[in-house]
């Protein structure tokens, strides 16, 4: 386990987080010899982006992406009432 003092990593931190990030490896930052806070690698997140869902649950693309798309019982015309 890599320590740092703290006035180091105040100095450093964009550089310690990135070296986290890429090591995998804990970094505790001290003050006064003493341990006061770790820093640590996140895992990967649980939740995968939109891009990533099944198609059952993308939005549904039609073939004109200007063109307006009602759901049933809405007005589809300027005459319709609202």
């Amino acid at each position: 386990m890599v320590t740092t003092t703290l006035y180091y990593a105040k100095a450093h931190l964009s550089a310690l987080v990135e070296e986290v990030s890429q090591s995998g490896q804990e970094l505790i930052i001290t003050r006064h010899g003493k341990p006061i806070a770790r820093l640590a690698p996140l895992s990967a997140p649980a939740w995968k982006p939109v891009w990533d869902a099944p198609d059952r649950l993308r939005p549904t693309l039609h073939e004109s992406p200007t063109a307006a798309v009602y759901p049933a019982g809405f007005p589809l015309s300027e005459q319709d009432p609202i």
